[in-house]
């Protein structure tokens, strides 16, 4: 439905070279003209997007300048689309705690635990720390709060990740959250707010 010219993208570029302040340090100059063109793209598309598209389309912007630096893992982007992809795979340990956490939770946390190598023996160590695992899924924020267990160390993204498996409910703030992180706190206040109509499963 929605569809940028070529000669949109260019003139939006060309006016980003004449509106970048001049530097003779070519990897500074090239810095802030990549910076200064992705605001500016990010802006203008924003500015033409129903309100509910918002927030998508900001955080695939954000995965692209993440994925630019080298500072993002392929299959845990994977993972944080889609959840656990190998149905019936048989896993090492029993869901723990089924009285308040779900199959499907359990199997995203023994797949993440299996298949990406940031949270090897994740699974292992929610078992050692149950209590404290309980007390962060029941948290009116958790996106907010410190995670158990040695995690807190992680980027913003993987802890998305942990909290996908617990609570998908929570994983659209800790999106404009992330958003807020990689491209500052003006462009998150242009994202979309209204959580109802976006949820991750």
């Amino acid at each position: 439905m929605y569809q940028y010219s070529l000669l949109w993208f260019i003139m939006l570029f060309l006016k980003n070279i004449d509106d970048t302040p001049k530097d003779n340090n070519l990897e500074r100059r090239l810095t802030a003209l990549n910076e200064g063109f992705t605001y500016s793209l990010y802006v203008n598309v924003c500015r033409s997007l129903f309100e509910k598209d918002k927030l998508l389309f900001s955080l695939l912007l954000c995965s692209r300048v993440v994925q630019s630096r080298g500072q993002l893992d392929p299959a845990e982007w994977r993972f944080l689309l889609t959840g656990a992809i190998a149905m019936g795979e048989e896993f090492e340990i029993k869901n723990p705690a089924s009285q308040w956490l779900s199959e499907k939770s359990w199997s995203d946390i023994s797949y993440m635990s299996k298949h990406l190598p940031a949270f090897k023996d994740f699974d292992h160590r929610f078992v050692e720390n149950i209590s404290a695992w309980k007390a962060y899924y029941e948290h009116p924020e958790p996106q907010r709060t410190t995670l158990p267990g040695g995690y807190q160390s992680m980027n913003i993204f993987r802890k998305m990740l942990i909290l996908r498996c617990l609570r998908p409910d929570k994983v659209v703030p800790a999106v404009q959250d992330f958003i807020s992180e990689v491209l500052g706190k003006v462009c998150a206040c242009i994202i979309y707010h209204d959580t109802d109509e976006i949820a991750f499963h």
